[in-house]
């Protein structure tokens, strides 16, 4: 694992309320939106294709979460 420090943490937070990022999570979750519907409606030929996408949008949302538990853990070592 990777060696974090306080001001690993502080960018992460940082990272969250910048407009820039806002925007990002906003297209993300349209993006999840509009796979999840493509799902609903055709789950046809696409369907693992779509739901590895879906899987990959879920986790780069989650990502600012990992790697602030990852920071936290870290710092109590």
């Amino acid at each position: 694992m990777q060696e974090y420090d306080s001001a690993d943490l502080d960018a992460i937070l940082e990272l969250e309320r910048s407009p820039g990022y806002a925007l990002v999570v906003k297209r993300l979750n349209g993006e999840l939106e509009r796979r999840r519907m493509h799902l609903e409606s055709d789950p046809g030929d696409g369907f693992l294709r779509a739901q590895g996408q879906v899987g990959g949008l879920r986790t780069a949302l989650a990502i600012p979460d990992i790697l602030k538990a990852e920071i936290k853990a870290s710092l109590k070592e």
